[in-house]
């Protein structure tokens, strides 16, 4: 008996353990170059390894994309609709069910560093792209606090009439709760197969 309650105190320490645990996602656009990375305690499990063909294929891609043109429009244009999603996440989050709202807590956005130098041969327009660029990034990171926490650590966004082109450089962190993140998972499991079942009879009774 006091063997069973041993392993029975050891597996429940170790599912706290698991539950409090972090999935962290890190992103980085550096030096015109991305990479990202997902680790769960310390151990990265995406990406997985490449075959040296797919890396060189990739490769490829990557230089053809930093040969094209950097469209400040369509960026501005992206904030915007993310900035509009987290105003109403944020207005909503009171309505969501309860293992979506902990999943929501259980997430940061964390380690959020940025070095943005604004160019241009117009300077004009390098001033008003710096200042649309500066208010873009402080609204997203102002609004996201509304739906999750948010851990800011070195946002620098510079103007330099002098460059012929601007700098892009950012990197944050994504952690999430392996616990909030599982409970929400099967809560939304639950609910497709009771929806499920609840069409089925309504399909059969309207046959009938």
């Amino acid at each position: 008996m006091r063997i069973f309650l041993i392993v029975l105190l050891v597996l429940l320490l170790l599912t706290v353990g698991i539950c409090l645990s972090n999935i962290v996602a890190s992103v980085r656009f550096w030096d015109g170059e991305f990479t990202w990375n997902v680790k769960y305690l310390g151990i990265r499990i995406l990406p997985r390894e490449k075959k040296k063909k797919q890396k060189e294929k990739e490769e490829e891609v990557k230089e053809e994309e930093l040969r094209k043109p950097f469209l400040m429009d369509k960026i501005w244009t992206k904030m915007q609709n993310i900035v509009g999603k987290l105003d109403m996440a944020g207005s909503g989050i009171a309505a969501l069910p309860g293992p979506l709202q902990a999943l929501l807590k259980s997430i940061t956005w964390s380690d959020i560093v940025t070095d943005i130098v604004i160019g241009g041969e117009d300077a004009a327009d390098t001033a008003k792209q710096y200042g649309i660029v500066q208010a873009g990034v402080q609204t997203v990171i102002d609004a996201s606090r509304h739906a999750i926490r948010v851990k800011r650590k070195d946002v620098r966004i510079g103007c330099d009439f002098t460059a012929d082109k601007s700098q892009w450089n950012a990197a944050c962190k994504f952690k999430v709760q392996v616990g909030p993140l599982v409970g929400a998972l099967i809560w939304l499991g639950i609910k497709f197969v009771i929806d499920s079942r609840r069409a089925d009879k309504t399909l059969v009774s309207d046959v009938i």
